[in-house]
């Protein structure tokens, strides 16, 4: 008995999808090729009608720069995970969402 692969099996195939959580469809979807990856699928993807005036969300491998730029400039939004290895966009995040410091102590504004 042989073990490991088996003979005349198609390799699975890798799709990257565009769900909408409210209806709960698929708006489109396309095959990933093998030589490549989800990031740059995810460029052509973007570019469909379908997704027009939407928010993109994705895990951190598509937190880059041209995705993130093609979106802006289609007029849509994304929300990107970001992750350890990006140390210095993780840090710009943090300290936007950061408590304000105010080395004088309290600012007051007269009215």
């Amino acid at each position: 008995m042989r073990v490991g692969k088996k003979k005349n099996k198609a390799p699975g195939v890798h799709l990257l999808a565009a769900y909408r959580r409210h209806p709960g469809c698929v708006l489109a979807q396309m095959r990933v090729d093998a030589k490549t990856n989800e990031h740059k699928a995810a460029l052509e993807l973007i570019q469909r009608p379908i997704l027009k005036d939407t928010a993109i969300v994705g895990d951190a491998m598509f937190c880059q720069k041209n995705l993130a730029r093609e979106i802006v400039v289609a007029g849509d939004d994304y929300f990107f995970a970001v992750k350890d290895n990006q140390p210095t966009l993780k840090e710009h995040i943090a300290s936007a969402f950061a408590e304000p410091s105010f080395p004088l102590g309290t600012t007051r504004v007269a009215v």
